[in-house]
């Protein structure tokens, strides 16, 4: 049970912080248009690898960060 509920929070957490970062990225931006999704993959791209930097995560790929540098 306890499981599943913290999967559950992890999963809407997320969905809620994506949902956030696209309407900042909107408002910011001012119109919708092929910009704003650029910056959110961005985003998206720099947050995955700050956390594997940060921690031991060599299984979320088979190419590490380290890889390359």
């Amino acid at each position: 049970m306890l499981v599943a509920w913290s999967t559950n929070v992890a999963i809407i957490s997320g969905f809620v912080a994506s949902a956030l970062t696209v309407l900042v990225v909107l408002a910011a931006y001012g119109h919708p248009s092929d910009g704003v999704w650029r910056i959110g993959f961005g985003i998206g791209a720099v947050v995955r690898w700050w956390v594997e930097l940060k921690t031991d995560c060599s299984f979320l790929s088979p190419f590490s960060v380290s890889d390359f540098g």
